[in-house]
């Protein structure tokens, strides 16, 4: 119960919390409803403690009552709770084949890439930039100058450790708010700046401007990339164990059952 901040909840539950936390003898349960219990590790790995724990908490006191009515025994339920049962253990086993799988090699993703350049094309304009901000104005002014004569970036950070820096790129930068949209209608290697907002200042660089239907940049998308090249492999090696494992285990098929329902299927 260290973690929840009992002030923080609707009063109704703080009052289960309570009822709940007198005398338990486990230090570990954070809170236990009929056979359902919440664990102090399942609980600390949350993002949002106190959300979890009180959509943890309201549920499970209703599926306990959805329970003891004998809801969990109606035909609709028994077969959701099997179809997430069934997905759960595919995706466990899919996950144990490809435990020691190496991630995608740089080749790979290069081969992937020129494969499918036109799946990588921009849809409209985009405007890459850098940007540096920070609240010091004569700071920013100076970082203005640099950028103007080519100063590089990195020698910019080390002059002003105590300035945000960051790489970015948008589309339609007009429709954006202040000071984003000062990047609308500016040419490549121009710099914008110092503008304020919100007590900070900005100074943009513009990278490049890309336009619609141009080729991102690898970099750009390679951990789309990588992403897509390990969704593959889940689905071939998913269609391979299918195989190995239909000859394994012989599975009973009703051919007459699945033609009286209209379905087409050959023996």
């Amino acid at each position: 119960m260290r973690l929840i901040s009992l002030l923080s909840l609707p009063i109704f539950l703080t009052g289960l919390i309570l009822i709940i936390a007198c005398g338990n003898n486990e230090p570990s349960t954070a809170a236990r409803v009929g056979n359902y219990t919440l664990t102090e590790a399942e609980l600390s790995q949350a993002a949002n403690p106190i959300q979890y724990f009180e959509s943890w908490l309201e549920d499970h006191i209703l599926a306990y009552e959805a329970e003891r009515r004998g809801l969990a025994d109606q035909g609709r339920v028994k077969v959701a709770l099997h179809r997430v049962k069934v997905k759960l253990l595919v995706e466990g086993l899919i996950e144990s084949e490809l435990e020691n799988s190496q991630l995608p090699s740089p080749r790979e993703i290069e081969d992937y890439y020129q494969a499918h350049r036109e799946d990588f094309k921009r849809a409209s304009a985009e405007i890459e930039f850098l940007c540096f901000a920070g609240i010091d104005e004569s700071a920013l002014e100076d970082v203005r100058r640099q950028l103007r004569i080519s100063g590089s970036e990195e020698s910019i950070k080390a002059k002003y450790p105590g300035l945000s820096y960051h790489r970015d790129s948008i589309i339609n930068p007009e429709s954006l708010p202040k000071p984003l949209n000062e990047l609308a209608g500016a040419n490549a290697g121009e710099v914008i700046g110092p503008v304020e907002h919100g007590g900070k200042f900005y100074v943009f660089k513009v990278i490049n401007i890309h336009s619609p239907l141009s080729a991102k940049s690898l970099s750009a998308v390679r951990d789309e990339i990588e992403y897509r090249i390990m969704i593959d492999r889940k689905m071939k090696l998913r269609e391979r164990l299918v195989k190995e494992l239909e000859k394994k285990y012989n599975p009973y098929i009703n051919y007459k059952l699945l033609q009286a329902l209209g379905l087409s299927s050959e023996e």
